[in-house]
């Protein structure tokens, strides 16, 4: 868990206070009375934001406001959200033609985070703010799209053999021909899951690191027994053949052609055929293609060579 930082929580603090009073400033002595700190200690805060455009002084009173800088983070914050809600209404779409949940997940560096749930189904083991980490065989959906430094950093995370990581190129590969990614269930899958709840996702109300060294041990131990992605990532979906599917994804793109958010559909009924994952698959990808082209985002121009 990280620590917390004090000045850090200050700034966040003297934002919050200033955007609940929009309509008038509040002098360095009144930011500081209301941040509990010494008007020396808030000084260097509030120059530097002036100085990069968050505040603004006014030149009579001497009073600050928040800054023309602090539009294009809003404008992106709104983005996000208004992406999000596409999200949303695609997967809410998706649902009046199959019985399934429906999962958001923001893409970082490292982590994907579960942002929304459709519905909210609780005592299913997920929650919002959940993570998983973008750890092979996990994450498959936004390694397929990553340029050449994600796409390196996500097959040689764990320390793959040379085996293990030409069988993860050949599921990217894969992903990439789909369009979306299918983990299966079963005792590879609850044992991946039952650590993300333990590892990567919560311990009661707790969130405990996802990139701990416990999961990276047990991601490649894992690994090992399956002796490839196969066991829990199909690469090759045979028509006839039933599948017990957990989890299919997708990703969104945003404006520069990256994964911004991943739809994800789970507690799909009975085993379907591999032709019945596809017809899902493809139906997916088209929710999530209409989420990209909505929010203003495109599909990647080029991707990462194998």
């Amino acid at each position: 868990m990280a620590r917390p930082s004090p000045q850090t929580e200050r700034l966040v603090e003297l934002v919050e206070v200033l955007a609940a009073r929009p309509d008038h400033g509040l002098s360095l002595t009144e930011l500081a009375r209301e941040l509990g700190v010494t008007p020396a200690t808030c000084h260097p805060m509030v120059s530097e934001l002036t100085r990069r455009g968050w505040l603004r002084r006014h030149p009579a009173r001497r009073t600050y406001r928040l800054g023309p800088a602090l539009v294009a983070v809003g404008r992106a914050a709104a983005g996000a959200a208004e992406t999000q809600e596409l999200a949303r209404a695609a997967l809410v779409a998706l649902q009046r033609e199959h019985p399934v949940d429906g999962v958001v997940l923001a893409v970082g560096e490292e982590v994907t985070t579960i942002v929304d749930l459709v519905p909210d189904r609780r005592g299913s083991g997920l929650h919002v703010g959940d993570q998983v980490p973008l750890r092979a065989p996990l994450g498959a959906s936004v390694a397929a799209w990553a340029d050449e430094r994600g796409l390196e950093r996500w097959l040689d995370s764990g320390d793959p053999s040379e085996t293990m990581r030409r069988s993860y190129v050949e599921l990217v590969l894969a992903v990439r021909r789909r369009g979306f990614a299918v983990e299966l269930t079963g005792t590879v899958d609850a044992r991946i899951y039952e650590a993300l709840a333990q590892i990567g996702g919560r311990v009661g109300d707790r969130p405990v690191d996802p990139t701990s060294a416990r999961l990276r041990s047990l991601l490649a131990e894992l690994a090992g027994e399956l002796g490839g992605p196969e066991g829990f990532h199909p690469v090759a979906l045979e028509p006839e053949r039933r599948y017990r599917v957990g989890t299919m994804s997708a990703p969104v793109f945003d404006s520069r052609g990256e994964v911004a958010l991943l739809l994800a559909l789970r507690g799909l009924a009975g085993e379907p055929t591999g032709a019945e994952v596809e017809r899902l698959g493809a139906r997916l990808v088209a929710a999530a293609d209409e989420v990209t082209a909505g929010s203003g985002g495109r599909r990647p121009l080029v991707v990462a060579d194998l």
